[in-house]
């Protein structure tokens, strides 16, 4: 029995294993019998109506499904002037149909959505669903009491859209014809029209919002205006309520029918209760934000009810962290309090607030292979080897066509992986590398011995790489006297880079006639040395050096003693002695500052680190990705390491990773290993001196210790089995491990807190008779769903137990000290999902919820503090860089045979000062040596053409100009008089000035780099301004050959041409037309090329702002051929085509006319980078990248292959001399 033909790809991948024979015919058959089962089984339990309203012939049909049977068919009266509906003719004021979940209304999934002249909706048991092609796709079904069409009209239409509004009976359906005026009602049971009728003249788009009060078989009707019309089930108003709450908008009737929740417009936008009877308001509601409805192009604001009918959803947005950012608000309809805030910052926009059901259907969507996978048919391997296979064979087929582009990572170092293997003989004795590379004089440092054996792998690597794997010196006794000479090289190359900023090695004939060469530049050795560093508290229990010096934050690069301050740490010898090194577990408070503690933002998808005032002092998310982070999906946990990393688990990406301080991964589990290894709805991770990862496997039903080669080590729990004895576990929670080398964990499923001493229970607090179902309870020695548990110094346990709603601190012997109840006190302190606690340096307690944190004192047994963690958006990140220094480690003393002795610094002011003086000007002068110079990789032996370039480097609020070579003549921002926030963009104007985008100063500069002045500027320095009087957060600029300024006025969505004494001559703008623009050129033809970062697209608009070119789909963000994902730069080329920077899919795009796709760079492929910024096609054809904020470029020729790449020091350079700026080479 065969099923529809499945993708490309799985059609190879299932021809590789039969052929492999991991896979016979008849298990194949077998397999896709079950998933035609499935998919038969799917959809019966969605048995029901499927509602099918056809827009362009005004028809509804009600099916039997899954049979498909015409049920009924109904015709819908056609106003005069009748226009069949179009999708295309109406602009979505929405992206997405999101999910929410039906028992927390916590967002849950966002799907795609786009409009069809078809809307069909299935009523089942389960309720309201989007069905057809919607259904078909996801394994959600989103659930709704009806379907409202979030989009306006680029022409107002005679009729349409028609927006459904189902009874919950679903006895009846209301139809609006929002641009006609018109409202039908149908009878379902009846199955045909009952009613028809006119509520408002034609021509309006706005929302008709209608709710049904079945009961008294009436309508209540909204209409953009102050009074609520109250009409019969026959078409008669009935009743008119005055209610003086201004002008309303969207509204649903409470379930007992006796209030309107109606959102006001004007003057004063919130949510009010109305009682429907006498017509006054009874409540009201603030709003966080503003309303879509009046500041933007929606028809009207989203409002939704849960299934239950205990909350109500509504969407507001705020400009923060970008333009039209939803926010979503829950208001519980009992108490008709506001009790979740959150907003949407993945870059969707609702159209559609729905409810999540899993999609029964689902099954039919699993993939023949995935069946095979759970029937254990083939195995993980198989399926590896046989995708290789397919791959492998595919790559062949295209190889001819297409050469393959370099295999090169941009964040290694250029002759690691680009080694040439040819013969290097006759090649002169000099120290210079092939391809240019020639150490530089620098500062002395100081390098650890250890740095010898990582030289040594380094090589080893290299030659068995270029060997094809044959040559393995290390394991290779025939190759002994190989190695000895790769040793001694080692070693005088490590000499070498204390002196100097590289070392080359060179060795001919190492093996038979193979010459070899390796480049170690200093800066990769530091690299080197710091990861060695961080992987290596091993079992022996050393400490190592750690990565800066805790005193001045220079580099340690390996060494006890800084070679900057001459801070020495102290030895491995003495922690060991002193006990410094622990088994025991990170604790959530460890190795942060005094008084501060970690937040988990899980509506946010970030981490927060929270000081002693309430401010964020530093956090980690998406809204703050810079090149290098990773993206969070749903953060479940996190702790501080003792290098001042942070672990974090992520809950759906299956993910325990390693993240230093600027958000960039270190480390990560490694799921791939094995079946044995993967995760499944990780909870919980924590590290201990041994640098041993404890991670809570929940989905699996286990916790494992392994280390950072990601081996098990340990394990509690029986992989993928729950149950109550033999040391099984049921979805634990949580994991400690204890000074005493014990475990405590949280064993949720099973209502209990274990403490387990050589796979034996010795302590157990909870489900006393060990029920395998039950066992919980609210009583002394019962526990019910427990998060957590932290066993504290004194040997009490902190115990969060979240079924009772209840926080609790038992003693040793089981009794309760101290209980807090989550469920009491004022509703602000009270939180229903409590699942983290730890005690505060100062004797409180802090307790973490998904949606808020309190703080309590157990001594007054009384909530001191709440804040719920959508609040946090309006703290300040107040994190300075000096904050930061002394966590580095916790131990270490000044040397007292160096200058820098702390007696010295304390005997007096005038030693101080002088003693600091030397330190700085020594500071600043390695400073200014390392970073006046970008670092340079060239590759192959390419003709490179000159370059002269000014990089704007936004996170640190600077420009500086670089050439071919790397050099940085010339910088600006970093002297007083200089200051600037978040620039963007630069141009060059014809006299050699710079033309500059100063965004959130809200001003356009000209600066003449001789002088480094400002000549010019437009925009009033940190003042916001509209129209002709200013700017609010323009993004770039540019002189056009007719002398006239080229601007793009972000927040005042407009792109405009400006005459020198600042008259506007063009303007192209409005929300209609843009919506965050970020890059803007004139073109040949006189048109202007508009880069609209918000809208997800690029447009060409003529002198008469008329549209005439687009690529992209507007508002839709997406990343195949014909989509963007929020592009910052878009050039026209001389060939016709575009150039696109498409930031957020880490790619480059060239277009043609005709919107295809002609030629792309995926970050994501074998040339690695991230969020390009501007690209640009050179002369001689190579394409030149700008991308990880401004820090990086890269230069690829035609065939895709890297040919050069720069990136600026990390270091925050002195100020050198800036000398007079010459014409850039393009």
């Amino acid at each position: 029995m065969a099923l529809e033909q499945q993708s490309g790809e799985r059609d190879a991948v299932i021809r590789e294993l039969l052929a492999q024979e991991s896979l016979s015919e008849e298990q194949l058959v077998s397999a896709e019998t079950l998933l035609a089962e499935s998919r038969a089984a799917g959809q019966q339990a969605l048995s029901g109506t499927e509602w099918i309203l056809n827009q362009k012939t005004y028809k509804l049909t009600g099916l039997s499904y899954p049979g498909g049977e015409t049920r009924c068919e109904i015709d819908l009266p056609r106003p005069e002037g009748f226009v069949p509906f179009n999708p295309d003719n109406w602009d979505l004021s929405g992206s997405h149909v999101t999910l929410f979940s039906t028992e927390t209304s916590k967002k849950s999934d966002a799907i795609a959505w786009k409009p069809e002249a078809e809307l069909r909706l299935l009523q089942s048991a389960k309720g309201l669903a989007l069905s057809g092609s919607f259904l078909a796709d996801h394994n959600l079904a989103a659930l709704n009491p009806g379907f409202m069409l979030s989009a306006q009209p680029k022409q107002m239409p005679p009729n349409g859209p028609l927006d459904l509004f189902f009874a919950p009976s679903f006895q009846w359906l209301a139809i609006a014809d929002r641009c006609a005026g018109e409202v039908h009602l149908l009878d379902l049971t009846a199955q045909k029209l009952h009613s028809s009728f006119r509520v408002r003249a034609a021509g309006s788009a706005k929302g008709l919002n209608l709710a049904f009060r079945e009961q008294a078989e009436q309508l209540v009707i909204i209409d953009n205006t102050s009074s609520v019309g109250i009409w019969s089930f026959a078409g008669e108003q009935v009743n008119k309520l005055s209610p003086g709450a201004g002008l309303l908008g969207n509204g649903l009737v409470s379930p007992d029918e006796t209030q309107l929740w109606a959102m006001a417009t004007k003057p004063n936008p919130g949510l009010r209760v109305i009682d429907l009877n006498s017509g006054e308001v009874i409540k009201e509601i603030s709003i966080k934000g503003s309303l879509y409805s009046v500041g933007s192009d929606a028809p009207s604001d989203l409002l939704s009810l849960t299934p239950d009918g205990k909350n109500l959803l509504f969407m507001t947005y705020l400009n923060e962290p970008e333009p039209f950012t939803p926010v979503i608000s829950v208001v519980d309809l009992e108490k008709q309090k506001t009790t979740q805030r959150f907003a949407i910052k993945d870059g969707s926009r609702p159209c559609l607030l729905s409810f999540m059901e899993i999609n029964p259907l689902a099954a039919q969507k699993q993939s023949l292979v995935d069946l095979l996978l759970s029937m254990e048919l083939i195995s993980a391997e198989d399926l590896h080897r046989a995708r290789l296979s397919a791959r492998e064979k595919e790559q062949q087929a295209a190889a001819a066509a297409l050469p393959q582009a370099q295999a090169l990572d941009l964040d290694q170092r250029a002759f690691e992986e680009a080694q040439k293997e040819q013969e290097e003989a006759d090649e002169p004795e000099e120290a210079t590398a092939e391809g240019g590379f020639k150490p530089e004089k620098a500062p002395q440092m100081n390098i650890s011995p250890v740095a010898d054996e990582l030289i040594i792998d380094l090589c080893a690597l290299s030659i068995l790489k270029r060997s094809q794997g044959e040559l393995d010196i290390k394991n290779n006794a025939d190759l002994a006297e190989a190695l000895g000479r790769v040793k001694a090289a080692a070693t005088r190359a490590r000499h070498e880079l204390e002196w100097h900023t590289g070392a080359i090695i060179k060795l001919k004939k190492l093996i038979g006639e193979m010459n070899f060469e390796q480049v170690i530049t200093r800066e990769e050795m530091e690299q080197m040395l710091h990861k060695h560093e961080r992987d290596s508290l091993v079992q022996s229990q050393r400490a190592t050096v750690p990565s800066n010096c805790p005193n001045c934050a220079k580099p340690m690069l390996g060494s006890y003693v800084c070679s900057y301050c001459g801070y020495e740490v102290e030895r491995p010898e003495e922690l060991l002695k002193r006990g410094l090194i622990s088994i025991a577990s990170v604790k959530p408070l460890d190795n942060l500052a005094e008084g501060h503690f970690l937040v988990i933002d899980i509506e946010g998808k970030r981490i927060l680190e929270i000081d002693t005032q309430r401010n964020i002092s530093w956090t980690m998310g998406k809204d703050i990705l810079s090149e290098g982070s990773i993206e969070l999906e749903f953060p479940r946990d996190a702790v501080r390491l003792a290098t001042r990393n942070t672990l974090v688990t992520d809950y759906s990406l299956n993910r325990v990773v390693e993240i230093t301080p600027s958000g960039r991964l270190f480390w990560e589990y490694n799921n791939a290993l094995s079946p044995e290894h993967q995760l499944k709805n990780p909870v919980r991770a924590t590290a201990n001196g041994l640098n041993h990862v404890l991670i809570v496997d929940q989905g699996r039903h286990r916790v494992i210790e392994v280390d950072k080669q990601s081996k098990i080590l340990n394990q509690i729990g029986h992989t993928d089995a729950y149950g109550v004895d033999n040391l099984m576990l049921n979805m634990p929670s949580d994991a400690q491990r204890l000074v005493n080398g014990n475990f405590l964990i949280t064993d949720t499923g099973n209502h209990r807190v274990l403490e387990i001493e050589d796979q034996r229970v010795i302590w157990q607090y909870g489900n006393p008779e060990n029920l395998a179902s039950g066992g919980y309870g609210g009583e002394p020695g019962f526990l019910s769903y427990p998060q957590s548990a932290l066993r504290m110094d004194n040997g009490h346990t902190l115990i969060v137990d979240a079924g009772n709603l209840r926080l609790i601190e038992v003693n040793a012997e089981g009794e309760i000290v101290f209980a807090h109840k989550t469920n009491e006190g004022p509703e602000e302190q009270q939180m229903d999902s409590p699942f983290r606690s730890a005690y505060m340096p100062n004797g409180l307690i802090m307790l973490l919820s998904e949606s808020s944190v309190i703080e309590i004192d157990p001594k007054a047994k009384e909530v001191v503090w709440a804040c719920q963690l959508s609040e946090f958006e309006r703290a300040k990140v107040t994190l300075k860089p000096q904050q930061t220094t002394k966590r580095f480690v916790k131990h270490g003393v000044n040397n007292p045979y160096l200058r820098f002795k702390q007696e010295e610094v304390d005997s007096s002011e005038e030693a101080q000062n002088r003693i600091q003086e030397l330190v700085a000007k020594r500071m600043a002068a390695s400073r200014t040596a390392n970073s006046n110079k970008a670092h340079i990789s060239r590759f192959g032996e390419a003709e490179l053409l000159p370059l002269d370039f000014f990089l704007v480097e936004r996170n640190k609020n600077r420009v500086v100009r670089t050439d071919r070579d790397g050099n940085l003549s010339w910088r600006y921002g970093e002297k007083e008089g200089q200051e600037l926030q978040k620039p963007h963009a630069c141009t060059r104007t014809p006299e050699g000035h710079l033309l500059l985008s100063d965004t959130d100063r809200h001003r356009i500069i000209e600066i003449d780099p001789a002088s480094s002045t400002i000549v010019w500027q437009f925009g009033e320095t940190d003042s916001p301004r509209t129209g002709d009087k200013g700017l609010n957060r323009p993004r770039f600029a540019q002189v056009m050959p007719n002398g006239n300024f080229l601007i793009i006025d972000q927040n005042n969505r407009r792109v405009f041409e400006m005459r020198r004494n600042k008259q506007i001559a063009w303007v192209y703008e409005g929300l209609d037309k843009l919506m965050a623009p970020y890059h803007a050129e004139r073109v040949e033809n006189g048109n202007t090329l508009i880069t609209d970062w918000g809208a997800h697209c690029v447009v060409e608009v003529n002198p008469e702002g008329e549209v005439v070119w687009s690529f992209g789909e507007r508002k839709v963000a997406g990343a195949d051929a014909s989509h963007l994902s929020y592009p910052e730069h878009a050039a026209r080329m001389p060939n016709g085509n575009t150039l696109i920077s498409d930031t957020r899919n880490d790619r480059v795009l060239e277009v043609s006319p005709d919107g295809q796709l002609v030629w792309e760079l995926d970050g994501k492929d074998a040339i690695k980078f991230g969020s390009p910024t501007y690209a640009r096609r050179m002369k001689n054809g190579h394409t030149l990248v700008i991308h990880s904020s401004n820090r990086q470029m890269l230069e690829v020729d035609a065939k895709r292959k890297l040919v050069w790449k720069l990136m600026l020091p990390f270091d925050r350079p002195a100020s050198p001399t800036a000398r007079p700026a010459t014409t850039a080479d393009a």
